[in-house]
């Protein structure tokens, strides 16, 4: 395994922005395997997160080298990983959804192929990956997102509360006018309804969380809608648990497992 730590600059962002990577790179011993594409995890972390918080996970190492993954750890500050259209113009989606992509797979060999790439996240990293795993479905094959931050659904009451510790003027730089939220850019409802009726290749989803976890009712209404749509590879599940590690961390293994067909 070698682990990276890059930086370039970002044309979405407007400057320089890292981002690590852990590659499986060890091949030797008698259960070397078969030459074949490095498949690609983009891996977004949570609020309060960074591009470092992954590397004290250590089942990352063995994640990558067990389905021969690639698994690229950008920052994303404390953004949603969702264009900003109000205030500063920074595309945070198009970065992770575009960008970092096509930056990855010119320095490193990663396959080009959809079904080979993965986005997935935890909190407002699974919030993340469900929104850009649908607005780049020509992209992803596959989306994880665990224990995730879907606040889009009620974030009037969540800024008007401060519930999430945040400010309404937090939310409102992020996501613009709130009562606008629905049905905008930053909506992942909007975003399935529209994917699934356009003729595009779908994605797979994977969606875990636990059932005592504060962001279980915006995950139930996700599902609901998911089930709605009839999505063709649609794998939800629950279980005891909060938004702790303890929960995330093993699912996240089984969604990224179930997305490399292990």
């Amino acid at each position: 395994m070698a682990l990276i730590q890059a930086s370039f600059m970002s044309e979405c962002l407007t400057r320089q922005v890292a981002f690590n990577v852990i590659l499986p790179t060890d091949r030797f011993g008698p259960t070397m395997p078969k030459e074949e594409p490095i498949k690609a995890l983009y891996l977004l972390h949570g609020v309060t997160g960074s591009s470092s918080f992954w590397l004290t996970a250590s089942a990352l190492g063995s994640l990558s080298a067990m389905h021969n993954l690639a698994i690229i750890m950008p920052d994303g500050e404390n953004h949603f990983y969702t264009d900003d259209e109000d205030w500063f113009g920074f595309k945070w989606g198009e970065y992770v959804g575009r960008e970092l992509v096509e930056y990855t797979r010119n320095i490193f060999p990663l396959s080009r192929r959809r079904e080979d790439t993965l986005i997935g996240g935890v909190s407002m990293g699974g919030y993340g990956a469900i929104l850009n795993g649908l607005r780049y479905p020509e992209t992803f094959g596959h989306i994880v997102g665990i224990s995730n931050a879907l606040v889009t659904r009620d974030v009037q009451r969540r800024a008007d509360t401060g519930s999430d510790g945040f400010s309404r003027g937090y939310f409102e730089s992020i996501f613009g006018d709130l009562d606008k939220v629905s049905g905008s850019i930053h909506d992942p409802w909007a975003a399935a309804e529209q994917l699934r009726n356009s003729g595009k290749p779908l994605p797979t989803v994977y969606q875990a969380v636990g059932t005592e976890d504060f962001l279980y009712p915006v995950n139930q209404d996700f599902r609901a809608l998911m089930e709605k749509l009839a999505w063709p590879d649609y794998t939800y599940e629950e279980g005891p648990g909060g938004h702790v590690p303890d929960f995330t961390q093993p699912h996240l293994m089984r969604g990224v497992a179930l997305a490399c067909g292990r």
